[in-house]
This record gives C-alpha cells, structure tokens and sequence, in this order.
C-alpha cells in the first residue's frame, strides 16, 4: 500500500502537521490589583511609564508599585513586548540610560507569579501582571485591571 506519490508530499503534510500541532500555548496576560484599589482602568500611557521607571503615581493616588517577573518568565518578555513595546536588547539599553542618569526606579523582580501574587495582596498601591488561567477563586480577594489603549 502506498500512501505517498512523492517525498515531496511527504515533507508537505510533515511541515502542515507542525504548523498546526504547535503544544506551545500563549499566555493571556492580565493585570491584578487588590480588590479594593479605587480604579478599574489604567491608561497604557501610565502603565508603560510605570513599569520603564519614569512614574510613580497615577492621578490622584499615592505611589504605585509594580511587580516585575524574571526576565527568564516568558510571561515577563510576552509582557514586554505586547504590552510595553520593548524587548531584550531594548529593554536593557533603557535601563542602563536610566541607570547612567541615575533615575531608576525599576520594578520589584520577583520569581514566579505565586510570589507577584503575595506582594499584591500584601502591599496597597502594588499592581502586576500574571496569566489569565492564574486569576481564578482562590484570587477573589483580587482584580483585574483593564488597559485603555
């Protein structure tokens, strides 16, 4: 029995397989905050200018903090550059400009997203960025914060 005409067909059907049996998923990425943080919304303006050091406050609110995953996390470089519009190499010419003109305020780098979590929960004024399968019961004391672009 013969299923093939060629190996060109072959290598055909074997390149369509990878293409649409890729397991490799893309995280959704979301924003949490505690429950009772006064906004629902944050401006993408004032949530690049959070997270690339250059503010601190948002409106009327006092200082804001922002958990940074390890730059190694994929949700940390998905963040970067779907959300923020840098990666890797920009990314750290950024913060070495910052750090040659000594204003640097850089997010606090956690490991995991358990750990972004804790510091939500612990901290007032914390927000930080986890995937979407992450916010679930167990985070009712927690909330999304939607983006205005």
């Amino acid at each position: 029995m013969r299923y093939f005409t060629s190996f060109g067909q072959f290598v055909h059907i074997l390149l369509i397989c990878a293409v649409f049996c890729s397991v490799e998923s893309y995280a959704q990425v979301v924003l949490v905050v505690k429950a009772n943080f006064p906004y629902d919304c944050i401006q993408l303006e004032d949530l690049r200018a959070l997270w690339l050091g250059e503010k601190r406050t948002i409106g009327e609110l006092g200082r804001i903090r922002v958990v940074d995953l390890h730059p190694s996390h994929q949700l940390h470089q998905q963040f970067y550059s779907d959300i923020i519009g840098l990666t890797g190499k920009n990314l750290e010419i950024h913060w070495k400009k910052k750090m040659f003109v000594g204003r640097v305020f850089r997010p606090k780098q956690v490991q995991s997203i358990k750990e972004a979590v804790e510091l939500v929960r612990a901290v007032p004024g914390v927000i930080a960025y986890i995937d979407k399968p992450h916010l679930n019961d167990d985070l009712d004391d927690l909330k999304e914060l939607c983006i205005f672009r």
